[in-house]
């Protein structure tokens, strides 16, 4: 069962790629806290914005067209590291055709991350 949810999951992820528009446009820095879900079935990492919103984060909406960067390829999580109750500060996109397994809030992007110091 779980292996029909990714492969569902990951079928809507690559069909959203070809709408022109993914989603609101990426928000300002905002603080949130990573949580770990993945007690619960088909969750993992969320980060909790300061309102008790969960966020869910796709690494799999990126759509690519040649030629690409260096730097257009590299992702926000290439450095960090993840903890339970880590603080950070994060600029997202949400992504309203984007669909979830976990379904704890909505899905999105991360375009950048920081850890808050």
């Amino acid at each position: 069962m779980k292996k029909l949810g990714i492969a569902l999951l990951l079928a809507a992820s690559l069909s959203a790629c070809e709408k022109e528009t993914m989603g609101v446009d990426a928000q300002e820095l905002v603080p949130a806290t990573l949580t770990d879900l993945s007690g619960l079935d088909g969750c993992g990492w969320v980060f909790e914005l300061n309102d008790g919103t969960q966020l869910e984060f796709s690494t799999l909406m990126r759509c690519w067209t040649p030629p690409v960067s260096a730097e257009d390829t590299r992702s926000p999580f290439d450095d960090f590291v993840f903890e339970e109750g880590k603080k950070v500060w994060i600029r997202y996109e949400e992504l309203p055709e984007a669909v979830s397994i976990c379904m704890v809030g909505p899905v999105v992007e991360i375009k950048e991350i920081k850890t808050l110091e």
